[in-house]
């Protein structure tokens, strides 16, 4: 008797562990989500931040081939 008392607290004890894990599962999949989403955007900004700075080394690199007098020091920022 005591040993199926034991062994149906382990079955118990094993049931609660398994749903315990289900549900970290999900919040840990919400968690993955969410910084998939931050670190997409976080991307994107970045991505256009350096076009943008591309963009402003290739005018000085056009300006610089130019004569002197020709330059344009506003056309970039």
């Amino acid at each position: 008797m005591l040993f199926l008392a034991v062994f149906c607290g382990f079955l118990a004890e094993y049931q609660l562990e398994h749903k315990i894990e289900k549900d970290r599962e999900t919040i840990l999949a919400q968690a993955l989500f969410e910084d998939l989403k931050k670190d997409t955007s976080a991307l994107h900004m970045a991505i256009l931040f350096s076009d943008i700075k591309l963009n402003a080394c290739d005018t000085v690199l056009g300006m610089l081939h130019r004569p002197r007098n020709n330059w344009n020091d506003t056309s970039f920022r």
